[in-house]
């Protein structure tokens, strides 16, 4: 067997070295971690190399992607819980950054504070729920 294929059962110990590795030391971005200002700059790419603005890109559409899917579940689970209404079309990621990026702007003095609640404020003013008549 060549040094480089990795075939048989040596892929399989490969692909499982991998996933453990993978559950014990996650690349991740921790949610609680990000402040607005650190995710603004991810979102709108100011790094000072292209190496540094694709790290960044990439943290901060995981980030929003995290956050989006994690509020589909939440909702579906909670229906009750609504803090914002997805379209029926859904919201696309582009989209999404669109609106955070907008929203932080015109709010420089929340940066601080945690990127998951703006985030949420983002897009609650972003799509409102329609209150229901009884």
């Amino acid at each position: 067997m060549d040094s480089i294929t990795i075939g048989g059962k040596m892929k399989y110990r490969f692909l499982l070295v991998v996933l453990i590795f993978g559950y014990i030391f996650p690349v991740s971005v921790a949610a609680d971690a990000v402040r607005g200002d650190q995710l603004l700059y991810w979102l709108t790419g100011k790094a000072k190399n292209e190496i540094e603005a694709t790290l960044d890109r990439a943290k901060s559409m995981a980030y929003l992607s995290g956050m989006l899917d994690s509020y589909v579940v939440l909702s579906a689970i909670e229906p009750g819980l609504k803090i914002y209404c997805v379209p029926e079309k859904g919201i696309a990621i582009g989209q999404a950054k669109d609106i955070i990026i907008k929203w932080m702007n015109a709010h420089p003095d929340r940066l601080k504070e945690e990127a998951r609640i703006l985030v949420l404020y983002a897009l609650k003013d972003a799509f409102p729920c329609k209150k229901q008549l009884d």
